[in-house]
């Protein structure tokens, strides 16, 4: 065993050397015991959901899907310029690799608390290393905001649009079957009187509704055909 002096610089050391587990041989130093609590209490702000993850949430829920995603993926590469000290976005393509961009541990960390603060969500430290480009930032914010609001999200609501697209495709082929085709109606009739449950005033009167009409309602509402 030997002793060795060696000037560190603990804010840059720090946020790397602890982002993926903690650190027992480093966390009794005054420094890093400081660095490590101002880090606990951005994810704890984080966690608690600030006033500027209030005011996303409240832009997103009165935008369409597609408009959600623009906004989080802009949101991304505008924080991402932010810590590179970039003066546009130009440069942060959505699928463009943070590696190359030229993030480092320190300024990965730094992104991942501007990401959590600007969100409200309390994100990995390795979220640069693990979604490595600003889509696939993205698309964590996405499921973590929907999985959060504790209701179906965009990614929920884009899922269900691509299997009813799927569905709508297929029941042409069971159409010249008349069973088939009952029973397909009498299921649909289920999941759509769940849908018109919460919106009485304008349900469909399903009881009273024909086969076509049953189809019509689908391919006009649900947005399938």
């Amino acid at each position: 065993a030997s002793v060795t002096v060696a000037d560190m610089d603990w804010a840059l050391f720090t946020p790397g050397y602890t982002m993926a587990r903690r650190r027992p041989l480093i966390e009794d130093v005054p420094e890093v015991a400081a660095i490590l609590r101002r880090a606990d209490t951005v994810e704890d702000e984080a966690e608690d959901g600030g006033r500027a993850g209030v005011e996303l949430r409240s832009r997103l829920a009165g935008l369409t899907e597609p408009e959600q995603q623009a906004l989080l993926l802009a949101l991304v590469r505008g924080e991402a310029a932010q810590v590179l000290a970039h003066g546009s976005t130009a440069e942060i393509t959505p699928t463009r690799p943070f590696k190359e961009l030229g993030f480092d541990s320190l300024t990965a960390m730094e992104l991942r608390n501007r990401l959590s603060k600007a969100t409200g969500l309390r994100l990995p430290a390795t979220l640069v290393f693990d979604h490595p480009n600003a889509q696939r930032i993205t698309e964590l914010l996405t499921t973590e905001l929907a999985d959060q609001d504790g209701r179906p999200g965009i990614a929920d609501v884009l899922d269900i649009r691509r299997e009813l697209t799927r569905i709508g495709e297929a029941l042409g082929s069971v159409a010249p079957d008349p069973q088939a085709r009952e029973d397909i109606v009498d299921h649909l009739r289920d999941l759509i009187t769940q849908l018109s449950t919460a919106e009485q005033d304008g349900a469909t009167d399903l009881e009273a509704a024909t086969d076509d009409e049953i189809f019509d309602f689908i391919d006009r509402d649900l947005g399938v055909s």
